[in-house]
């Protein structure tokens, strides 16, 4: 029941610092968050889309979610 309740409880500001805690490794991070999102939908898409946007620019969060989506379909499809 923990889970749920701080699952509702994300925000965009606590997914992008803890995206931002990775440094040189935030875009890598990113993009597995978007995987296993797209693949095991745990938590709200939408607050993954807003912080890469707000974290990388629209151009590099778009690529980033779209290719993240794209994969953790495919991977949700093989399984």
């Amino acid at each position: 029941m923990d889970f749920f309740q701080s699952v509702s409880d994300l925000s965009v500001a606590m997914v992008i610092n803890y995206i931002r805690a990775f440094g040189m490794l935030a875009p890598l991070v990113a993009f597995l968050l978007f995987t296993i999102q797209a693949a095991l939908p745990v938590f709200p898409y939408i607050v993954l889309a807003v912080a890469g946007g707000l974290l990388f620019g629209f151009k590099m969060g778009f690529i980033l979610s779209w290719l993240g989506a794209l994969t953790g379909a495919c991977l949700a499809y093989w399984i």
